[in-house]
């Protein structure tokens, strides 16, 4: 019985042991993360941290995945708390999805912002409209990517969807139907 004891004994005190020396040798590679010292790690310094390193694949580390699947409360910044915490990678994942969904939004919102101001350019009588006058007027001179002459007419009529002879905004804003213009053109 003693002999269990004793074991039992060493055994909780090695665990113990153990446990210390991990939670040294997080705080030991957070404060060599920590480039600023100021007890937070942000995205950055972990990405600048892990820059060439790789994983027991051989493969890069996805160190900005990883920063995502330790920030817990999603404020930007690792705690040493967060930091000690196993890496989420489900909840990474999904957050780097909502990230992206983020910017592509953002992007299409910028995108039509633009949109909206072309249209101001090209709208000269500020009439909220569009004329076929108007938009040859802009277009002159200019070609296409391939140095060709901007078709115009076409364009025109594959923005008029309504077929009212004016461009709204939100004509405007559609992707241009060629396959229509093409078609209105042969009447």
């Amino acid at each position: 019985m003693k002999i269990f004891k004793g074991i039992m004994l060493i055994a909780v005190l090695m665990i113990a042991s153990n446990a210390t020396g991990q939670d040294k040798n997080k705080a030991k590679r957070f404060s060599q993360i920590d480039a600023d010292g100021n007890s937070e790690i942000t995205m950055e310094e972990m990405v600048v941290f892990q820059k060439g390193k790789t994983n027991k694949k051989g493969k890069p580390i996805d160190s900005k995945l990883m920063f995502l699947g330790l920030d817990s409360d999603e404020d930007g910044k690792l705690t040493l708390e967060e930091f000690s915490q196993p890496i989420d990678w489900k909840a990474a994942k999904e957050k780097r999805k909502a990230n992206k969904e983020k910017v592509k939004s953002k992007k299409q919102n910028v995108s039509k912002d633009k949109q909206t101001q072309k249209f101001g350019w090209i709208d000269t009588d500020k009439n909220d409209a569009i004329s076929l006058e108007e938009l040859k007027e802009f277009h002159k001179g200019k070609k296409t990517k391939k140095g060709e002459p901007i078709k115009t007419e076409l364009m025109f009529l594959g923005l008029d969807s309504n077929d009212d002879d004016k461009i709204t905004l939100e004509e405007f804003k559609q992707p241009i139907n060629w396959k229509a213009a093409n078609e209105k053109s042969k009447k």
